[in-house]
């Protein structure tokens, strides 16, 4: 199961009207800030039950819902 329909709902509840595309970066579009990071990660990990931690996120492209929606999924086949 892809995680991109359920991380898409997530950023556009809280878009405020931002039309965010599939390789725009959601921080950058100022979509979530860092307080909206933390958020983000704690429901991927409870949504998911998987474990992300802060090494996960030193590329930019996981700031995007493609990159973030495949390291998701990763994570969740991997256990």
């Amino acid at each position: 199961m892809s995680s991109k329909p359920w991380l898409t709902s997530y950023l556009n509840e809280r878009s405020n009207g931002t039309v965010l595309g599939e390789k725009d970066n959601f921080i950058a579009a100022g979509v979530i800030n860092s307080f909206g990071i933390v958020e983000l990660i704690l429901a991927i990990e409870t949504e998911f039950s998987i474990s992300l931690t802060e090494d996960m996120f030193q590329h930019a492209d996981v700031f995007t819902i493609n990159g973030l929606s495949e390291l998701i999924d990763r994570q969740a086949a991997t256990g």
